[in-house]
C-alpha cells in the first residue's frame, strides 16, 4: 500500500492554503491511542506494522506531534481529528446495543478533555 494514495481533508486544505502537509495520521486511531502506545485502538497499530503511513514514527502521534512543533517554528496550521473510531469500539463492545452505546458515550468525551 502507498501512503499516498491515501489523502484526507487536511491534504486538500493544506494544498488549497499552499501549505505543506505532514500527515501522522493513522486508520484506526482512537483518543486513547492518539495519546498512550497502550491503549484500545481501532487498528491503527495493527496497521502500522504492515503498511506505512505518510511519515515515520514509533511513539505516539501526540508525541510525534508535539515533537515535531517544537522543531518547526513556523507551522500555520494543525488539524487534530479524533472520535469516529472511539464510537466505533463503543459500538462493538456493546455489540450495537442502543442502551449501552448511550451509557458509554461520556467515557470517549471525557478521555479528550484529560
Amino acid at each position: 500500500m502507498n501512503p499516498h494514495n491515501f489523502v484526507g481533508f487536511a491534504d486538500y486544505l493544506a494544498h488549497q492554503l499552499e501549505l505543506e502537509a505532514v500527515d501522522a495520521a493513522c486508520p484506526g486511531e482512537t483518543t486513547a491511542s492518539f495519546l498512550s502506545a497502550t491503549a484500545p485502538d481501532n487498528g491503527c497499530r495493527e496497521y502500522r506494522s504492515v503498511f506505512p503511513l505518510h511519515v515515520k514514527y514509533t511513539a505516539t502521534q501526540a508525541d510525534y506531534a508535539t515533537s515535531y512543533l517544537k522543531s518547526h517554528h513556523h507551522v500555520r496550521l494543525v488539524t487534530v481529528t479524533l472520535g469516529a473510531n472511539d464510537g466505533l469500539l463503543l459500538e462493538a463492545a456493546c455489540d450495537y446495543e442502543q442502551s449501552c452505546i448511550l451509557a458509554g458515550l461520556p467515557a470517549p468525551s471525557n478521555t479528550a478533555r484529560s
